[in-house]
């Protein structure tokens, strides 16, 4: 199954911030890690959506930098970006930045990971708490109920991996 459509959030997004001048619309895109298969997927699916409706798409590596990341975001503000697709990776700080933006007049947009805030435009992610029910049932079903499961929690404080783990733990019984 492919990563988010990247490319339906390019498309919501552009008639949003459509300047109407001649230059393409700029949205940033501050990434977590631009090698990461997930990271990979979204920044191509935003870079052909972005292409096919005449916007430019521009990317920073935060390198799994937390800092980097609230710095690529502030970055994009100031270069006059009119859009900001983020995965937010979890860092006190990332949340004031994505608002500071918002202030600015750059309309933000999640994906993947939550940011607790109502100042972005909307988020775009999956039920994790119920991906982490199915994923239960279906460790549970494959052995019978029967046998021991290790359980990989991901990164620590990621919106989506707690998500998961909660779904996870409600549905296998296990106590947290």
């Amino acid at each position: 199954m492919r990563v988010f459509r990247t490319a339906v959030l390019t498309a919501f997004l552009v008639p949003l911030v459509s300047s109407g001048a001649d230059e393409p619309v700029r949205i940033g895109m501050p990434s977590v890690f631009t090698r990461h298969p997930f990271h990979a997927e979204l920044e191509r699916g935003a870079s052909e959506a972005a292409k096919g409706l005449g916007a430019q798409l521009l990317v920073l590596d935060a390198y799994c930098n937390a800092a980097e990341q609230i710095a690529s975001v502030k970055a994009f503000v100031g270069k006059g970006v009119r859009a900001i697709v983020i995965s937010p990776m979890p860092a006190a700080g990332i949340t004031p930045a994505l608002e500071e933006a918002v202030k600015a007049g750059v309309v933000v947009v999640t994906v993947d990971n939550k940011v607790e805030t109502d100042k972005v435009l909307f988020h775009s992610g999956v039920d994790g708490v119920e991906v982490g029910r199915i994923a239960a049932r279906f460790v549970i079903e494959k052995l019978g109920s029967k046998g021991s499961v290790l359980e990989i929690e991901g990164v620590p404080g990621w919106s989506s991996g707690v998500e998961r783990k909660t779904g996870f733990d409600e549905s296998s019984g296990n106590p947290m």
